[in-house]
């Protein structure tokens, strides 16, 4: 999370005649931390790369000290890195009175799969009482973004269709398409291939409630999945899963 920058500071000695008098450097003083600083940072729990299969927002957390979290506060925020300017991310972060965490929501409308995309924030501090200079805190998130690229495979014998290696190698997601563009998963219950380290296999499946939500949009050529992904000891929630034929 943190980013470190090395500086390399070269020293030009200058060989003369014209004096033997040593050069003192000049120090510099240090900095000085202000009665009431908040010591604002990114949290080191955020991912430091993320997949969007399941999202269609990133949420970032950000902590402020509780000693001086009595009154709301914004947060200004500089944008360092936007590749593509693909990332929509807000001029500023708000607490409300008493909240030491507040959650940065930054989307993606116009995201394409299968790129690399890095995104750099950082906290600006132009007041001296945003961040503690002497913390060892994040005040600049950075990070990796990758979308993932599935292969989409047609059966016309049996007119299936199949996510090839959906989540895992050797594990697919099988569904068919109705004429009105509905989407069935075949098996109505399917492994994912990851392995949950307490529960077992985690499956999927379209639960009863978000059938009409299944389906294949022609224009935009969009398969939208809602999945339940669930295990023996019960559910991990619905995540509703986006594909867009290329």
């Amino acid at each position: 999370m943190k980013k470190i920058n090395f500086i390399l500071a070269i020293m030009i000695v200058a060989l003369g005649f014209s004096s033997c008098e040593k050069s003192i450097p000049e120090r510099k003083a240090s900095p000085v931390v202000k009665a009431g600083n908040q010591n604002v940072y990114f949290l080191t729990e955020n991912n430091k790369e993320y997949k969007f299969e399941d999202k269609d927002k990133i949420e970032v957390k950000v902590q402020r000290n509780a000693s001086t979290a009595g009154q709301a506060l914004e947060i200004p925020l500089k944008v360092v890195v936007n590749e593509s300017d693909v990332f929509v991310v807000p001029e500023k972060i708000s607490f409300a009175k008493d909240e030491t965490i507040a959650v940065l929501d930054i989307t993606f409308p116009n995201i394409k799969i299968g790129v690399k995309y890095n995104l750099v924030i950082e906290i600006e501090d132009p007041s001296g009482l945003l961040v503690d200079p002497y913390s060892n805190e994040a005040t600049r998130y950075k990070q990796h973004f990758k979308t993932s690229e599935v292969k989409l495979e047609y059966f016309k014998e049996i007119d299936t269709y199949r996510f090839k290696d959906c989540y895992f190698e050797g594990y697919h997601i099988m569904f068919k398409v109705d004429k009105d563009g509905l989407i069935s998963l075949v098996p109505e219950k399917q492994e994912t291939g990851y392995v949950h380290k307490k529960y077992g296999m985690v499956n999927v499946n379209i639960p009863a409630e978000k059938t009409t939500e299944a389906k294949f949009d022609k224009d935009s050529k969009t398969y939208t999945l809602p999945l339940d992904f669930t295990v023996s000891a019960g559910t991990f929630g619905v995540k509703t899963e986006t594909f867009v034929a290329q």
